[in-house]
């Protein structure tokens, strides 16, 4: 699978939408040099568009799932997917653009 690369613009805490090719794969997120920040997935049932939701914890808790939370560079993992299109939802805005690469891969 090609690696897909997604951008969050600076002054901005949302990346832009991209889209899973399968939704059998797990995939990863390379979380690129910056400073600490919570990094979470959400998911919409219509292409490229809102309504976002936040993907929770596979544990029944109720709380949000994070991929990634510290300073980069780092590697995220999610499991599942429940749709096909994605965005990467930060808890911060960014100060520079910073771009992260999504690898879908074959859970073992």
């Amino acid at each position: 699978m090609a690696d897909t690369y997604v951008t969050v613009a600076s002054g901005f805490s949302v990346s832009s939408a991209f889209t899973l090719d399968r939704l059998d794969r797990s995939f990863t997120v390379q979380v690129p040099s910056m400073a600490a920040v919570s990094v979470q997935a959400q998911f919409t049932t219509v292409c490229g568009t809102g309504p976002w939701g936040t993907l929770f914890r596979y544990d029944g808790s109720g709380l949000p799932f994070t991929v990634y939370s510290a300073t980069g560079p780092g590697l995220g993992y999610v499991r599942y997917a429940p749709t096909a299109w994605a965005r990467l939802n930060l808890a911060a805005n960014v100060t520079d653009t910073v771009t992260f690469t999504v690898r879908q891969v074959t859970a073992r």
